[in-house]
């Protein structure tokens, strides 16, 4: 299956495979170059880091979400669908929409929007 896959394949693709190949390569060589102990050792006491954290800094997740001004319906969509159910794992997951910025003044700068202050509050 292969040879025949790779025997109809464009160069780009094969270029694609063989560099997707070397970055799978390079990371399990890195990520598992020192011997077993020091790893345990090394992610234990990250795990004991992470733990004295306060709860409102420790996230397992993030999500960023870009969005525009406009779509107030999706976002609020997005929230009380799957951030919610996200929410509700056993992860600390939290998420950030990232919306454009064009026009988005402080609320006495002229060149504000009604939208500007339903984003300002949506925040």
């Amino acid at each position: 299956y292969v040879q025949g896959y790779l025997q109809g394949a464009h160069d780009d693709a094969i270029y694609v495979m063989q560099n997707s190949l070397m970055l799978v390569q390079d990371f399990f060589y890195f990520r598992y170059s020192l011997p077993f102990p020091h790893r345990l050792a090394a992610l234990a006491s990250r795990l004991c880091d992470e733990a004295s954290l306060p709860s409102v800094l420790r996230t397992d997740v993030f999500i960023a979400v870009y969005s525009a001004k406009p779509n107030f319906a999706r976002r609020r969509a997005a929230r009380e669908t799957w951030l919610t159910l996200m929410a509700e794992q056993a992860l600390a997951v939290s998420h950030r929409f990232f919306i454009n910025a064009v026009g988005a003044g402080d609320p006495g700068d002229p060149a504000s929007s009604p939208l500007d202050d339903v984003l300002r509050a949506e925040a």
